[in-house]
């Protein structure tokens, strides 16, 4: 993704990281990758107000609870509500489809994962990556679709008729 901002954000305030892959992506690894992705939020017009989220050790036997001290440890830091938990996964096939149910059908908070391979990484481009879903998910949007050469759309529309196609596309393990 070129280096543009998003065309509506809201600001990341309380969040979480759940590191369930701490074997490959150790401490300092993940402190590098989330100084990129506080650096990279403000070039994609993301404010992140909590640049040092909790990280909590996540354990693939008490995902419920993990998530749920990860959402606990984020509203103490921030005084507000947790809005996502991003959490590091290695073993997509044991640990996604228990995040999922937990984040979403228990909890009620959002949750993104991230494969521990890719994010230690640090590479831009999976950072913008992730970043367009969390803000997706925090009920912003990314691009959109503006007449007459309006810089905060795609591109511009002009008497010429446009067939638009959107496809959502998830890659599995």
């Amino acid at each position: 993704m070129r280096a543009e901002q998003f065309s509506e954000t809201v600001p990341l305030e309380s969040w979480a990281v759940v590191n369930f892959a701490e074997r490959q992506f150790n401490p300092q690894r993940l402190g590098e990758f989330l100084g990129q992705f506080v650096r990279f939020g403000g070039s994609n017009g993301i404010v992140i107000r909590l640049t040092q989220p909790p990280i909590v050790h996540g354990n693939v036997n008490d995902v419920e609870g993990c998530l749920r001290m990860a959402a606990k440890d984020a509203e103490r830091r921030s005084n507000k509500p947790c809005q996502i938990l991003i959490c590091i996964i290695n073993d997509f096939d044991k640990v996604y489809n228990r995040i999922k149910l937990a984040s979403d059908s228990v909890l009620g908070i959002p949750s993104q994962c991230m494969q521990a391979s890719k994010a230690a990484r640090a590479n831009p481009q999976y950072i913008a990556n992730v970043q367009l879903k969390v803000n997706l998910k925090l009920g912003g949007k990314n691009f959109t679709v503006a007449p007459n050469g309006d810089p905060r759309g795609i591109f511009p529309l002009e008497s010429k008729p446009y067939v638009i196609i959107g496809a959502d596309v998830s890659h599995g393990p």
